[in-house]
């Protein structure tokens, strides 16, 4: 008996809204847990920078980072 593998990959959007307030407590929190060479100067600038982007797109900030599921069977 021949067993076939059966495969699919789809590439999704992920499209989240985004919120300023969280993403600077999340940008905050991995700054201090994972890049503690980061200069409290450099995190501001960043802040800043993050902050002008919010406020252009307003009501269309979204995150368009794009998803990947693979899925695979036996039969």
């Amino acid at each position: 008996m021949q067993r076939s593998v059966v495969t699919e990959r789809r590439r999704l959007l992920r499209n989240k809204k985004l919120n300023l307030a969280d993403e600077e407590r999340q940008l905050l929190m991995e700054a201090r847990m994972r890049y503690p060479f980061v200069s409290r100067s450099e995190l501001e600038r960043g802040l800043r920078r993050m902050r002008a982007v919010a406020k252009l797109n307003a009501d269309s900030w979204i995150n368009p980072r794009p998803t990947r599921i693979i899925a695979v069977a036996k039969r």
